[in-house]
């Protein structure tokens, strides 16, 4: 995001560096780089504000809605799967998902009669 894609708002939006993927003559699939050791340390720093902005935003999002994760993970236990609907419907304040018809008929064919003895 940062060297190749300039997805940088101190460093701009430059590409840092050239891949050259080749092999030939004990060379390795490696990237060459062509900046500073001041411009490689600004380029970490910025990684390491981009990870650390982004483990904070996650551990926010889960903390905020964690008790929602918790009724979607013991739904997925109880029924393994969760239709759209039943997502949306746990995704709302104060609800809780209902099984689809189908589950509800625990022990139906497919067509919701009872399965034909052999």
């Amino acid at each position: 995001m940062v060297t190749r894609y300039g997805m940088s708002e101190s460093l701009g939006p430059v590409v840092y560096g050239s891949d050259h993927n080749e092999v030939f003559l004990g060379r390795d699939f490696t990237s060459t780089k062509e900046y500073s050791e001041t411009v490689a340390a600004e380029i970490d720093s910025e990684i390491r504000t981009i990870v650390e902005n982004a483990f904070e935003r996650c551990e926010m999002i889960l903390r905020e809605h964690g008790d929602k994760l918790e009724t979607v993970a013991q739904f997925l236990l109880e029924h393994e799967k969760m239709e759209e609907d039943e997502f949306l419907a746990v995704m709302e304040p104060g609800q809780a998902p209902e099984p689809a018809a189908e589950e509800a008929d625990e022990g139906s064919g497919p067509s919701g009669e009872e399965p034909a003895e052999e």
